[in-house]
């Protein structure tokens, strides 16, 4: 008899837990479904280019008209095959020395894109926009798909993330937001600061910075899909060269993320890269 609470807590942990993760499955079909939904209404349009900036906000406070969908993104990490061409590969996986990677990225919305790398835990740097390519512009469309590091990049050796030094964990802060960060430099004013050089490093003030950082995927549900090993579809190369949407066909990106809410103005996610 002493021990009948203790098998009643387990019978209710027993039945609980599958429970939790029947829900879970289904909050990840739903993401998922929501982000194909949206392409149908996308594609195949093609991005445009120039569009002219709206007012930006402060780095931590976008704030603007709500609008129907909510904010999100699917991403990809590929890594340079024997042949160079570029295969799926997860990112839970441990690399090494030599290997080369890259992260392919497809908004759920239009917006503005911005990436930073930090390094174990030192200063965050922005690597997305790049101010050697398209004048620094970071304007994205939504399901259209985008390479960073481009293939688009003059040398061959900036085309890829070069796996190298000691061990550690690379950090990858994927931002997408609806209208531009105040305090990020992009465009002509990235290029200023860049001055043409050719490792260009801007980091953001360390305050703004941890004020971002605690937003990092908060109230967003998770969809991962596990086709890995894969080439590039003929879809996902015609939506990187000709800049035009993904149809509803193509293959999905290996992880979304997705804003529960509507009301949320831009979404923050990170990807740990374990190299040894």
């Amino acid at each position: 008899m002493k021990s009948f609470p203790t098998l009643l807590c387990l019978t209710f942990v027993v039945i609980g837990l599958p429970s939790a993760l029947a829900q879970k499955r289904a909050e990840a079909d739903q993401t998922r479904e929501a982000f194909f939904n949206s392409r149908k209404n996308t594609s195949p349009k093609t991005a445009r280019k120039g569009t002219a900036p709206q007012r930006k906000q402060p780095l931590a406070k976008a704030t603007h008209a709500v609008t129907v969908e909510p904010v999100g993104l699917g991403y990809t990490l590929l890594k340079q095959g024997a042949d160079g061409t570029p295969v799926r590969v997860s990112a839970g996986q441990v690399f090494h020395e030599g290997e080369r990677l890259r992260l392919m990225i497809e908004p759920k919305v239009s917006g503005y894109l911005y990436i930073f790398s930090a390094e174990n835990n030192g200063t965050p740097e922005l690597i997305f926009p790049n101010p050697r390519l398209q004048n620094g512009e970071n304007r994205v469309a939504a399901h259209v798909l985008y390479e960073v590091p481009s293939n688009n990049e003059p040398r061959s050796e900036n085309r890829w993330f070069a796996v190298q030094g000691a061990a550690a964990t690379e950090h990858l802060y994927l931002i997408i937001s609806r209208t531009p960060l105040e305090d990020v430099p992009t465009g002509k004013a990235l290029v200023t600061h860049c001055g043409g050089k050719a490792d260009c490093a801007w980091q953001p003030e360390t305050a703004a910075w941890g004020s971002l950082v605690a937003r990092a995927d908060t109230a967003v549900t998770t969809s991962q899909e596990a086709a890995l090993g894969q080439r590039l579809a003929l879809a996902e190369r015609h939506s990187l060269e000709r800049h035009i949407g993904l149809p509803p066909s193509a293959p999905a990106p290996a992880v979304i993320k997705m804003n529960q809410s509507v009301q949320d103005k831009m979404l923050i996610t990170v990807m740990n890269l374990i190299h040894k």
